[in-house]
């Protein structure tokens, strides 16, 4: 959790709403760059993957079993609702670039998530990390549900 303290606080601030909610639900990140508005509810608390984009084309999820529903953390709810005042009126997608388009992973990856870990002073490693830190931090609070989910989605990226 230090670490992702640190690298929240290094990261860009423009990007730091993307990985409040990427290391506090596990999504991929080519699943939150396909991420609409329209996919978010925030009555339910409820952020539904159905979608994905990977070099700017949109298309079905991972697996079949990568469709789901993820029940919002307390700060991703507050992420997400901070990114409604930026993107909402603006685009279909929560997650833009500088220049309002929907976010590339690979120029996310140059731009923020190495930039962000070397100001942290973090060790180099892949941006699906934030995946796995997840899984972890769910383990570590003893979370049932977290463990199994865990063990499906860590299985589902091999």
């Amino acid at each position: 959790m230090d670490e992702v303290n640190r690298f929240l606080d290094s990261v860009l601030p423009f990007y730091r709403e993307f990985f409040v909610t990427a290391f506090f639900t596990g999504l991929r990140a080519d699943e939150m760059s396909a991420l609409k508005w329209s996919n978010i509810d925030f009555d339910r608390r409820i952020i539904k993957v159905v979608e994905t984009r990977v070099e700017g084309e949109e298309g079905r999820p991972k697996t079949n079993s990568s469709y789901r529903d993820i029940t919002m953390l307390p700060m991703v709810y507050d992420a997400l609702k901070k990114q409604e005042l930026k993107t909402r009126l603006r685009s279909k997608y929560v997650f833009l670039n500088p220049e309002n388009k929907p976010i590339e992973i690979e120029t996310l990856r140059k731009n923020a998530w190495s930039k962000g870990l070397t100001k942290a002073g973090i060790e180099y490693r892949p941006i699906i990390q934030t995946r796995h830190t997840f899984a972890t931090m769910m383990i570590s609070a003893g979370e049932i549900y977290g463990k199994i989910f865990t063990i499906h989605f860590l299985l589902s990226d091999f």
